[in-house]
């Protein structure tokens, strides 16, 4: 080997010389069949993993859920229907609110933990530290906020002065609620899907006793100080949980380095928001319109009972995509290849349960829309059309996982934008015509037309990581040629001697 070979092997060795690099220049060194035999065994793992992570992610929620939906049935029996309605707006209040206020900050965390803590646990804390404080620092002043409003918004916005100790209550809940959403997003990140999944059912099984006591002392302010009180339990169990990943991972409290991560806002936190807030105001604005035409009111009760069902299809697609995000960050910051793979399995999966329940849905629609009265019979063409849009959304949502996890946020809100653009143009079209079926229409249109761009966008990331990686292999395989005739893989501790010549 020439020296200048040998130098120019060194100095890439120098310039990669991480845990990870190394491990890809051993593995440029084997041979052919060793190596599709250990791919295919990686792949394998990954996709066990996947399937283990989905299991405990699908199960938690779906207890959690059982364990809420019981509580609230025996909470409306003991306190009655209009106090039941109080409790009812000031939760859902703050859970939407929860939305904003988290800041696309959850799964801001999920992303950098995901992809840092392997590589550069220091970067990781740094990370870590800063999304904690500008969570804590933001939420606890919308929370100040709101406790003083609290007379304000009693009385001008929900017409009740009787209930500003509610909404101060609610304001509580809204500071825990997002805290603990932030904090799942961090476990998520570290992959401890089990841990987040025994959480929620905790947290469930919570509720329950917490939201009757509370009922039986205070009433409405005590179901709702019952309720708080499990979210900032779920928050106390999260943080030990949460501290004790960051040491296995050697993630410090990085104070210092935590201002050099505000750029997080801008290239993830902000079109991460934008993505989850699209939807929503969307949606709103095609419903009032829906009801200012004739007979509106009854057609939005048919486009909602049916937008119900609509939701129980992509509920499981939605849950078996979740581990998909730190799996393929952390999977591309380690430089494997099991991505495909991943996708291949979550798509199978997605399609093996949403189409299913979706020709179900479509095979008995007058049956499950009669479950909501007899005047709702006649509509099944709204069920039928939302089925469809719901199977739709279950093949868009692994794609959106992996963008998500490669980083592709901005392109993620255009696609969120273009679906809230495409479903208000063709509802104002068909609305005057159609009423609830133009809504469900309206919605087949936007997810496909969403799917689509979706799509393209994966395809277009999908080809730069695909040369990324094949120039990396050609430059880990040319420096393994180099170095395998006469110079054997270096410490990190003696590279600069063997590359200043030292070693010869």
């Amino acid at each position: 080997m020439s020296g200048e070979d040998r130098g120019a092997a060194c100095r890439f060795v120098s310039a990669h010389g991480d845990a990870p690099s190394l491990a890809r220049l051993l593995w440029a060194r084997l041979p052919s069949r060793p190596r599709r035999l250990l791919r295919g065994a990686r792949a394998n793992a990954e996709v066990a993993l996947l399937a283990r992570n989905a299991a405990w992610s699908s199960s938690g929620v779906v207890l959690a859920q059982i364990c809420t939906l019981v509580a609230y049935m025996l909470l409306a029996r003991y306190i009655g229907k209009e106090s039941f309605g109080q409790f009812t707006i000031v939760q859902s209040t703050a859970n939407a609110v929860s939305t904003f206020a988290g800041l696309g900050l959850s799964v801001t965390a999920t992303k950098y933990i995901a992809e840092l803590r392997l590589g550069s646990p220091a970067r990781a804390g740094a990370a870590f530290t800063f999304i904690g404080l500008f969570t804590l620092t933001w939420t606890g002043a919308l929370t100040a906020a709101i406790w003083m409003a609290a007379p304000q918004l009693a009385r001008e916005v929900l017409k009740r002065p009787e209930l500003v100790s509610s909404v101060r209550i609610g304001a509580l809940l809204l500071f825990f609620t997002t805290v603990m959403n932030v904090q799942n997003g961090a476990l998520a990140g570290f992959e401890s899907f089990d841990a987040l999944a025994k959480t929620s059912m905790f947290r469930g099984i919570l509720i329950l006793p917490l939201l009757l006591l509370g009922a039986a002392a205070g009433h409405v302010e005590g179901a709702l100080i019952g309720f708080t009180a499990a979210a900032a339990a779920a928050c106390v169990i999260n943080q030990r949980l949460l501290w004790r990943r960051c040491r296995l991972h050697a993630m410090a409290w990085n104070l210092h380095g935590a201002f050099r991560e505000l750029s997080i806002l801008a290239a993830f936190s902000i079109p991460a928001l934008l993505t989850n807030m699209i939807p929503a105001p969307c949606l709103t604005l095609a419903q009032t319109l829906l009801v200012r035409q004739p007979g509106g009111y009854g057609q939005l009760a048919v486009f909602t009972a049916a937008f119900q069902l609509r939701a129980g299809i992509i509920l499981l697609p939605a849950l078996l995509s979740q581990p998909l995000v730190p799996m393929l960050a952390r999977s591309a910051a380690s430089g494997t290849s099991s991505r495909r793979s991943l996708m291949r399995a979550t798509c199978a999966a997605t399609l093996a349960v949403s189409v299913p329940l979706a020709g179900l849905v479509c095979a008995f629609p007058g049956y499950l829309m009669l479950a909501y009265g007899h005047a709702f019979t006649g509509h099944s063409p709204v069920l039928i059309l939302l089925a469809a849009s719901a199977v739709m959304n279950s093949i868009t949502a692994p794609f959106i996982a992996s963008l998500t996890g490669s980083g592709r946020m901005w392109s993620l809100a255009l696609a969120f934008t273009v679906w809230g653009a495409a479903f208000l143009a063709v509802s104002c079209l068909l609305l005057p015509s159609f009423q609830a079926t133009a809504l469900a229409v309206a919605y087949l249109a936007a997810d496909g037309i969403r799917t689509a761009f979706v799509l393209a966008v994966y395809r277009s990331s999908q080809r730069a990581l695909d040369s990324e990686s094949a120039s990396s292999s050609a430059e880990f395989s040319e420096a393994a040629l180099l170095l395998d005739a006469d110079l054997p893989l270096p410490a990190p501790e003696a590279r600069e001697v063997i590359c200043s010549g030292g070693g010869q």
